[in-house]
């Protein structure tokens, strides 16, 4: 007797396969009814190279082709120098059958000065215009002395939502006149360069009022820049719900996170992350108690859960006391979660006999758990709940 599985638990035991693509391959010719969800998990993201996109390209223009439904995501990278590099770009016109993809995620990358036609060909026509329908964009770029205009390739994004930017190294350009902002954009994760730059290029066009969620990854640097950040901080005000801060209070540098950020002006800030920066190899002393005063400024009734990324290893001293003091009911009453994430792994006070013991009276402590960072790092997770 043959005993056929129902179809949702076929595609849930294929889900648990998503990450293993040769058991997927193979699940796929297992039966007709196992194709779709296989296909599902093994094109849901299409990874471009400059030595798979002529083959790429093949598969567009093929009219057997059947995966196209399938893609969510792109991930090209691109190198400007690389002999396959303007295949990206000859690709473009057939890439609108890719009608359900809405992530795209570029690695951008260029060897050589460029100017004039050769650097509109690499960031104003072709591959990086072929993708209005996309609303999630992840950049990582190394443009090594190429003036970029990024803004103006972010245009071409006109329903994008959220913009990631990962890293950047080179020199953006002031935005064009024509650098309309997309409409949706909503959410920023933000680092390097492309922090001031990008916020005082949505200053400029009045869009900050839509932005309700911004990430600074990196600590912010230069006079211009800080001046960028301080003013669109400003002009958020009351507008951003979630807010991520990277800052450091080694010793000569700590008056910068206080005079760019003024945490008072966030009153509907439903999420903060503070993450300190300062290494231990770093030259310079460090201590940690401007992070109670900085705090203490936070004006946000709202707030439903703090974070703060540490290396722990440099909070040996610190008044834990004098913050649960600052993070009383009277001042957070929604706030049920604060996360202290240990990113240094180094013995403190904090840890006892493996655990975690709860510096705050009003919390305790209910998940310990080892986890990684964006840079696939170790790191030691403590949330604790309110009582």
């Amino acid at each position: 007797m043959t005993f056929r599985l129902p179809q949702e638990l076929v595609d849930a035991i294929l889900d648990y396969l998503a990450s293993d693509f040769r058991s997927l391959k193979t699940c796929s010719l297992v039966c007709r009814s196992w194709l779709p969800r296989s296909r599902f998990h093994l094109f849901q993201t299409c990874t471009l190279l400059p030595q798979n996109i002529l083959g790429f390209s093949d598969l567009l223009h093929c009219p057997d082709c059947t995966f196209l439904r399938h893609a969510h995501t792109i991930k090209a990278t691109r190198y400007y120098w690389h002999p396959n590099d303007p295949i990206f770009n000859e690709v473009a016109p057939s890439l609108p059958r890719l009608a359900n993809v809405r992530t795209v995620e570029m690695m951008l990358s260029i060897k050589l000065y460029l100017a004039g036609a050769r650097v509109d060909a690499f960031f104003r026509t072709g591959f990086v215009t072929a993708f209005p329908q996309v609303t999630r964009l992840i950049l990582t770029c190394n443009f090594d002395g190429t003036l970029a205009p990024l803004v103006d390739t972010i245009c071409f994004f006109s329903a994008l939502e959220e913009l990631h930017i990962n890293m950047v190294f080179g020199v953006l350009t002031t935005p064009s006149c024509s650098a309309l902002p997309p409409q949706m954009l909503h959410y920023l994760e933000l680092s390097g360069d492309a922090q001031g730059v990008i916020l005082a290029w949505l200053n400029a066009f009045n869009h900050l009022s839509n932005v309700d969620s911004l990430t600074l990854r990196t600590t912010v640097k230069g006079p211009s820049q800080r001046e960028d950040v301080r003013t669109a901080l400003q002009k958020l005000g009351g507008a951003i719900r979630h807010l991520e801060i990277t800052v450091t209070w080694l010793t000569g540098l700590e008056t910068i996170a206080p005079s760019v950020f003024d945490l008072s002006l966030h009153r509907n800030l439903r999420t903060m992350t503070i993450r300190d920066c300062s290494s231990p190899n770093s030259r310079g002393e460090f201590d940690p108690s401007p992070m109670i005063p900085f705090i203490d400024k936070l004006v946000a009734p709202a707030l439903e859960c703090l974070v703060l990324d540490l290396d722990l290893r440099f909070y040996r001293t610190f008044n834990w006391e004098a913050l649960d003091t600052t993070l009383c009911l009277t001042r957070f009453p929604r706030l049920r979660r604060i996360v202290i994430t240990d990113h240094g792994r180094g013995a403190h006070e904090l840890l006892e006999a493996g655990r975690c013991h709860c510096p705050f009276s009003l919390f305790r402590e209910c998940r310990s758990r080892s986890d990684t960072d964006l840079d696939s790092y170790p790191v030691v997770v403590h949330e604790f709940s309110r009582l």
